[in-house]
């Protein structure tokens, strides 16, 4: 079956993307923490992996996932994490920025997702210093769950 998403991520995001950093897959999981879009099958959508696939340098920071829904256009950063929440904004951001330009040329949304698998009680006013500074700079919403992160697009 030929997959609208994938096709297109490809010809407006990187032509030279290995195949094996695309799937059709709606939910990822790392480090005892998971992302899912639960209402996937209404929607054609690539789940890109981009550490260690897409984006190989060890040097550059990027986030593990990045989704892509074909209608509404959406995307999707994904860091699953163990506990440093600091690490996967960064992460995020830095994998937003590289691809800024030709997302704003898809007129899509975009949102960072943070799953980790220990959010620390301490650590909310910092969630909320960080969430406010990628808001202000970027334009890029980031929300962060505990564990399991269940995404519904509908709600966006």
């Amino acid at each position: 079956m030929k997959n609208e998403a994938i096709d297109f991520f490809i010809k407006q995001m990187d032509k030279q993307i290995p195949q094996e950093c695309l799937s059709e897959k709606s939910s990822v999981s790392e480090n005892k923490s998971t992302f899912k879009i639960e209402d996937a099958k209404n929607y054609t959508l690539c789940c890109i992996k981009v550490d260690d696939c897409w984006i190989k340098n060890i040097d550059v920071k990027k986030c593990d996932y990045l989704f892509y829904i074909h209608e509404p256009v959406l995307f999707i950063f994904v860091e699953l994490k163990g506990s440093d929440i600091k690490s996967a904004f960064l992460q995020i951001e830095h994998t937003f920025l590289r691809l800024k330009e030709k997302i704003k040329k898809c007129n899509g949304k975009f949102l960072g997702c943070i799953t980790a698998s220990f959010v620390p009680n301490h650590a909310n006013q910092i969630i909320r210093e960080l969430k406010m500074k990628a808001l202000r700079d970027h334009q890029l919403k980031i929300e962060v769950k505990n564990k399991q992160y269940n995404f519904k697009i509908e709600n966006l």
